[in-house]
């Protein structure tokens, strides 16, 4: 998940230098292309990402827990792993999608709302937790209450910078009609891919080293996987 989300960053920075410029000089149509850009980066990065996850989510969660460990139970965590990983899939596409509007609005001088949504997606997430986890309502999931919590969050975000662009067209006019297809013109699209790849490659190399670091911290036991994630 994390190395997801950092690709996902990476895919969005590369053509957000594009959208700033296209701001600066007030080209609308240019943001729009730039946005469905963004928007093809999100689609492929998250069917990658689904196909991973679903297919190889105990092999990837393995990676992590290691005989002799003298804390913990292995298969219990491993069983609690595989239903984080499957209730947190539903949150990738709206997160993806909210990094893309996030990024466009900030590209083009909106710096609150993109703040407002986040804002609102961590008090969504530590409310949620605190109910689901510990069952305050009544019902304790656990591991899979933290899972569902995040996902609702990542709706909340999503929803809110949805409703916001759409409904301030006559401000931001490249959010009209974004959807009627996924055309952008092969040169603009060629010079993104060219400027953008090492910075997606940047993110994704980074983000696996961390996931190797801490990889390499669990074979000590899942007291060090623990504790690795708490610090």
């Amino acid at each position: 998940i994390f190395v997801f989300n950092l690709c996902i960053f990476g895919g969005l920075s590369g053509a957000g230098i594009f959208g700033a410029q296209f701001a600066g000089k007030r080209d609308n149509d240019g943001i729009r292309y730039v946005f469905r850009f963004k928007l093809i980066v999100c689609i492929i990065v998250c069917c990658l990402s689904v196909a991973l996850l679903s297919f190889l989510d105990a092999p990837l969660i393995n990676l992590f827990l290691h005989e002799g460990s003298e804390e913990g139970d292995l298969a219990l965590t491993l069983a609690s792993g595989r239903t984080y990983i499957r209730v947190m899939l539903f949150g990738l596409v709206p997160y993806a999608l909210s990094q893309c509007y996030a990024s466009s609005l900030r590209e083009t001088g909106e710096t609150v709302v993109p703040m407002i949504g986040s804002g609102a997606a961590v008090l969504v997430n530590l409310v949620f937790n605190w109910l689901l986890i510990f069952g305050k309502l009544g019902f304790p999931l656990g591991v899979e209450g933290a899972a569902i919590a995040t996902v609702l969050s990542r709706f909340v975000e999503l929803a809110i910078m949805m409703l916001w662009a759409h409904t301030h067209t006559a401000r931001f006019p490249f959010f009209k009609g974004v959807y009627r297809s996924l055309y952008l013109p092969k040169r603009l699209a060629k010079d993104i891919v060219f400027k953008g790849t090492p910075l997606l490659a940047n993110e994704a190399l980074w983000s696996a080293g961390v996931s190797v670091m801490n990889q390499r911290y669990s074979v000590r036991g899942l007291a060090a996987v623990a504790a690795v994630n708490i610090t």
